[in-house]
């Protein structure tokens, strides 16, 4: 997240950090500021970073200006900062702004010609008395799920589910790729293309 031009955030001591994943860094200034999820919520207090400068961080061409990282805080960056920084999430869950419950849908493009995706993240708790198919996160850190199977056209792949927890599953909002470990591609992809064929 960035803080905007409107800031009201007590930002006098600034410390400079740089931030490197696997493609791609960024550098900027850690800060704090008031988070609000729609214009009539209340807002929480969030630690923030203020991106000066990236290189191979944001895909060419977007107009982006910044990222939302929902992770846990074992995720945080620079590692050396987990003590004093809190996630987005927790900071919000903390000042009782949101409970422990948020949806992502993902809506596909607005038409053909369209390259914006769409989509919507609520923060709804009744969302768990709803008919949704829950599963386990089974360590917080990425969003890591076991997948005990996976189907093409309603026939399982038949393979022991440890093939596709190699060497974990997560479940990233952050990306529209779909990656899976070599064996189940190479088990799944003449099956999806198949059906793709079929399907048409």
């Amino acid at each position: 997240a960035v803080v905007s031009t409107q800031s009201t955030g007590d930002n006098s001591e600034l410390d400079q950090i740089k931030v490197t994943y696997f493609n791609g860094t960024w550098e900027g200034s850690l800060g704090k500021d008031t988070l609000k999820l729609c214009t009539s919520c209340e807002g929480g207090s969030v630690d923030v970073a203020l991106i000066d400068e990236s290189t191979n961080f944001f895909t060419n061409g977007t107009l982006w200006q910044g990222i939302l990282g929902l992770g846990y805080a074992d995720l945080i960056q620079p590692y050396e900062y987990r003590e004093r920084l809190s996630t987005v999430l927790d900071s919000l869950k903390n000042s009782s702004v949101i409970s422990n419950v948020f949806t992502i849908t993902l809506c596909g493009r607005e038409n053909q010609d369209s390259i914006q995706l769409n989509g919507s993240m609520e923060f709804d708790p009744t969302v768990t008395e709803s008919e949704w198919i829950f599963t386990d996160i089974v360590k917080e850190w990425f969003y890591q799920i076991e997948v005990t199977d996976m189907s093409v056209d309603g026939e399982s792949l038949g393979m022991d589910c440890i093939e596709y927890n190699k060497p974990a599953a997560f479940v990233d909002s952050g990306t529209t790729n779909v990656i899976v470990p070599e064996d189940v591609f190479i088990k799944s992809f003449p099956e999806i293309k198949n059906y793709a064929i079929t399907a048409t």
